[in-house]
């Protein structure tokens, strides 16, 4: 089941990659005001977030019936390549004499390395260069926690701009649509996903609980909870990206190219992803 609700404006994105597509059309509703709202999801105005994708789950979307994390197996299984998975800890990159230091394979040499890695993360083993104190990659992370309950419901988003709220935002969807291959017992089950907004050195232990009480006041029912899973998105939204193109410039320059969301250090969607780099999926 996906840790996370990803939901894309056109289905030919879905068919593209092979899935079948499911429209739903999510209604949004704000409790509180905009300016709390706003204060949670950046930790209280610590964090420039470049973009909310989650008040984008509004509105008309379509998702993956399965998940997209059973499509994307199939996708890595039916995938051919020329290269062995090469597995372990990821020790340095050196740039100049074009290897990589994979625990416990040792060197590995490359003409052209492509990354996907957190950026903040591949410029800390980039070597000889000293690039990490070049820019800042700030961050909220996002403590996620996923309910499946009996009964069902209507798609819907609430954005929760009360102080009494821990959660930022809360997800119902319905599950025997989305995932009809589970098999919970009978009747209809809605899925709902808890969005509390974090910074990762000030991690509150005991926000589990309080996203639970969040859920209870919105009415979710959770005697009738059939699974409950808590998990911490570290980059749930991404900061400003304040010299982040001098950095990826300069790995290009020396054969690493960053991609994807997390190596461009950008807020990019599926489609996004597909659209920039079609070109390097056919290679």
């Amino acid at each position: 089941m996906d840790r996370l609700p990803i939901g894309v404006n056109d289905p030919d994105t879905v068919s593209a990659l092979g899935g079948t597509p499911i429209e739903l059309s999510l209604e949004g509703e704000l409790l509180g005001t905009e300016s709390d709202y706003e204060s949670k999801i950046t930790c209280g105005d610590k964090v420039r977030i470049q973009r909310d994708w989650i008040t984008e789950l509004t509105g008309r979307k379509w998702y993956v019936s399965g998940g997209w994390c059973s499509l994307f197996r199939k996708l890595i299984k039916q995938g051919r390549t020329t290269v062995g998975a090469l597995f372990g800890d990821l020790r340095f990159i050196n740039v100049k004499r074009k290897s990589i230091y994979i625990l416990p394979h040792g060197l590995v040499e490359y003409d052209k390395a492509v990354s996907s890695l957190p950026l903040e993360y591949i410029a800390g083993k980039v070597t000889p260069l000293n690039i990490r104190h070049q820019f800042r990659t700030e961050y909220v992370t996002l403590c996620v926690t996923t309910v499946i309950t009996r009964g069902g419901c209507e798609p819907r988003v609430w954005f929760l701009g009360k102080r009494r709220f821990a959660s930022s935002a809360v997800v119902s969807l319905p599950l025997k649509l989305l995932y009809p291959q589970l098999s919970l017992g009978k009747g209809d089950l809605t899925l709902t996903y808890a969005f509390a907004p974090q910074l990762m050195g000030r991690l509150n232990p005991d926000i589990r609980q309080k996203v639970l009480a969040d859920l209870k006041r919105l009415g979710l029912d959770m005697r009738n909870a059939l699974f409950v899973r808590s998990h911490f998105e570290r980059y749930g939204y991404l900061g400003q990206r304040d010299g982040v193109d001098d950095i990826i410039n300069l790995l290009m320059d020396y054969g690493v190219e960053c991609v994807g969301r997390l190596g461009t250090w950008r807020e990019l969607g599926i489609s996004d992803i597909l659209t920039e780099y079609s070109s390097l999926l056919k290679q």
